[in-house]
């Protein structure tokens, strides 16, 4: 068999048009022209007639893929490579941004309904306080007022204690002065007795009737005052994650903050509570205490309008006494001087004073 030859052009054409724009496809060139001229002379061998080069055909030869301006292949840059991955980036950015803004959303809500929520329960503590400050006020001037009746009261209880002595010392002075009163009329009745001639046989002879009687009477009533005093007590009585679980952990985050917020809503609330109940105590507490003080002033107030009578009553009986004693006094001078008078002078005044006595005693039965 005879082997056709194409025919084989050996032009610099040729050569050139393997790689128009490079040079250095020249030496790949070369190596096909070399393998063609040996396929030749191996037809040669085989064939009568030479071979033509012109019906020689040559295997097509692909272009070197993505050659770069060097003319070797050149793989892709990073960043083109990378353009998915800037992309996801971009999404994720963008998304975490989205959902920070949200977080931050999330916060100024939860921020200005826990400041409401506080706004109202401040005023209602600070309103509740301000009644609480109010009956304090209330409790000291109560306070002051008791030490002020305390003082009083003392100076009261003082002075009744001296009038008392005082009027003690007066009485136990007129009972000297009855004694010795009484010792006087036993010592006039005595000697009445002694002196008492109007039996006398001796005397007959006159026939003349003599009644000599005279008696002083005084009478006192003493007064004593026995004075208790009452006191009262005062009661002062909070790993680098993957970025896909990034969005997640960012949604998951503001879920939480709502939670959180929620949270804050109720802790708030369980704090004002607690201080609101506080307050309640301490009202009470001090109502309570004003009860004592009120019940104290009270009982101080009667115990000052006791002490007052006592007072009147013990400068009543001093006065009594002192009346008296004057009186007394007045009497025994009297009486000095009706002993040192004459018989006929001296019968005449007694006389006189008894019939006086006799009226006054009277005219005091009648009333």
């Amino acid at each position: 068999s005879r082997l056709k030859l194409h025919r084989l052009h050996y032009s610099p054409q040729l050569l050139a048009s393997a790689h128009p724009h490079k040079q250095s496809m020249k030496a790949a060139s070369a190596v096909a022209v070399l393998v063609s001229t040996l396929s030749c002379a191996a037809a040669l061998t085989l064939e009568a007639s030479p071979p033509d080069p012109d019906n020689v055909a040559l295997p097509v030869v692909p272009k070197a893929l993505d050659a770069g301006r060097s003319g070797f292949p050149e793989l892709p840059t990073v960043s083109s490579l990378l353009d998915a991955s800037s992309a996801t980036l971009s999404s994720i950015s963008a998304r975490a941004s989205k959902l920070q803004q949200q977080m931050k959303g999330v916060q100024v809500k939860n921020a200005a309904r826990l400041q409401r929520q506080k706004t109202v329960f401040d005023k209602k503590l600070r309103d509740q306080e301000e009644t609480n400050v109010k009956i304090v006020k209330d409790n000291a001037k109560y306070a002051k007022e008791i030490l002020g009746m305390k003082t009083t009261n003392t100076a009261l209880l003082e002075q009744a204690k001296d009038l008392q002595q005082d009027n003690a010392l007066r009485q136990q002075q007129l009972k000297l002065l009855q004694d010795q009163l009484s010792t006087s009329e036993a010592f006039l009745a005595n000697t009445m007795k002694v002196t008492d001639d109007s039996n006398a046989k001796e005397l007959e002879v006159l026939s003349d009737e003599h009644t000599d009687s005279a008696r002083a009477e005084g009478k006192q009533a003493p007064s004593f005052l026995s004075i208790t005093q009452s006191t009262s007590a005062e009661d002062n009585a909070p790993e680098e994650d993957a970025p896909e679980s990034l969005m997640s952990m960012l949604e998951a985050g503001i879920k939480d903050m709502k939670e959180q917020g929620k949270k804050s809503e109720t802790k708030l609330k369980e704090l004002f509570l607690s201080h609101f109940q506080a307050g309640i105590k301490r009202h009470k507490a001090l109502l309570a205490q004003q009860d004592v003080l009120k019940s104290t002033i009270k009982t101080m107030t009667e115990y000052h309008t006791r002490l007052e009578l006592a007072v009147n009553h013990l400068k009543s009986t001093q006065s009594s006494l002192s009346k008296s004693l004057h009186d007394a006094s007045l009497f025994l001078k009297r009486l000095s001087q009706l002993s040192a008078s004459t018989p006929q002078e001296g019968v005449r005044r007694l006389s006189e004073l008894k019939t006086k006595e006799a009226a006054v005693a009277s005219s005091a039965d009648k009333q």
